[in-house]
């Protein structure tokens, strides 16, 4: 149900840079769209996990700030640089721990599933 809402975030920020002829209006609506979409990711939680939301909420955070920058600002165009490499750092760990808990999760199923047939068999 979420991700149509996604979709229009994105179509509605890229059709703020095709219509608004002025640089000042492009920043002050996809600011608007990315700060809404922030508020609405941090009130709704739309996904079961809940690292998946803090993720979400990050990237749109370095959106926020990348629209903030784009006008030459170097502190600000820094600080989108530094927080969309932590974000994509913060992926890369909730990944990996979520593929080896997924993995020890699975091996205990396996292991789980032998002992069961060695029961049986007896």
């Amino acid at each position: 149900m979420w991700e149509p809402l996604n979709a229009v975030i994105i179509v509605l920020t890229v059709a703020a840079s095709e219509i608004f002829n002025s640089t000042y209006r492009k920043r002050i609506a996809q600011g608007s769209i990315a700060a809404v979409s922030i508020l609405l990711h941090l009130i709704v939680r739309p996904y079961a996990d809940e690292a998946g939301n803090f993720v979400v909420i990050l990237f749109a955070c370095c959106e926020l700030l990348g629209v903030i920058g784009a006008d030459e600002d170097t502190v600000i165009q820094w600080a989108h640089i530094s927080m969309l490499m932590l974000a994509i750092v913060v992926m890369i760990r909730f990944t990996v721990f979520d593929f080896v808990e997924e993995v020890r999760r699975k091996r205990e199923e396996i292991r789980m599933g032998k002992r069961r047939l060695l029961e049986y068999k007896m």
